[in-house]
């Protein structure tokens, strides 16, 4: 898990009436965390306030603010592996709400959390649970919030807040992650890492990977071709063969790691079969 301690990034404007009870909120809980502020404007004391709970305070002008930049902005100041966004009128729901959202980061298809009190379809939530893209139904007003979320940081690297909404940056964003199959990639990404470094495969080259694309469908479906070459999840997996096949070579070339004993030899010119696209 997180070898940092994890960081929080409060969104805030003219919020002196709740700030110090929110930013207390964070300096209670059970896990260490840095505390990052983005002020974007405010005439009041809320900055005053903050500061003494803060570990660093940002600053943007009230006409460049929108509730996706100042998450940027605040992610990008942020040293933690986990970032947390919460804003400054919400207080943590207990001391543990750090601990309890690392936790499920154990998992490796845990893009980010957050705390809805429902289900997709209405039904309660009583505890822990884990949702993706096939689980959302049609109603677009449920869905990730930066009320009180966290994110993994190379997540957010890779998918950074737009900017450009006035509003719904998080449903978007939890949209944009999930269609984009991230957590498949990432699995894949490193089982392919992890294999290529062992066994020394020849790395199949980018021609090979858009024939596989277009062409090679190992699976029986009832949908046409033309669908399936768009699904993000085919082209997830196959993009993180090629970028796990890769990065695994490059890490046994460094370490000049030996063939493992009894292993069949996998380098034959038709390089590593194919995935389960």
């Amino acid at each position: 898990m997180a070898t940092t301690r994890p960081s929080v990034v409060v969104r805030a404007k003219n919020k002196e009436q709740t700030i110090e009870e929110a930013l207390r909120g964070l300096r209670d809980q059970t896990v260490e965390t840095e505390v990052i502020l983005v002020d974007s404007g405010s005439t009041d004391r809320t900055v005053e306030i903050a500061r003494p709970y803060c570990d660093r305070v940002i600053f943007i002008p009230a006409e460049a603010f929108t509730y996706g930049r100042a998450l940027n902005l605040g992610a990008q100041q942020a040293a933690g592996e986990v970032v947390f966004a919460l804003s400054a009128h919400c207080v943590p729901s207990s001391s543990q709400w750090v601990e309890l959202a690392l936790s499920a980061y154990t998992d490796d298809d845990v893009a980010g959390t957050w705390g809805p009190l429902t289900r997709p379809d209405g039904s309660p939530l009583h505890g822990p649970a884990k949702f993706g893209l096939a689980d959302l139904g049609w109603d677009v007003t449920w869905g990730f919030s930066n009320h009180a979320s966290s994110w993994r940081r190379q997540t957010w690297e890779q998918f950074p807040f737009d900017e450009h909404l006035v509003a719904c940056e998080d449903k978007e964003w939890m949209w944009r992650v999930l269609a984009a199959g991230f957590s498949l990639y990432e699995r894949v990404h490193r089982e392919r890492m992890v294999l290529s470094e062992m066994l020394g495969y020849p790395c199949s080259t980018m021609p090979d990977l858009v024939r596989r694309w277009w062409s090679d469908f190992p699976d029986l479906s009832l949908r046409p071709h033309w669908q399936r070459r768009c699904s993000p999840w085919r082209v997830a997996e196959l993009v993180g063969e090629y970028t796990g096949d890769r990065a695994g070579a490059r890490r046994r070339a460094e370490g000049a790691r030996s063939p493992l004993p009894g292993m069949l030899d996998l380098t034959r010119p038709d390089g590593p079969p194919g995935g389960r696209s």
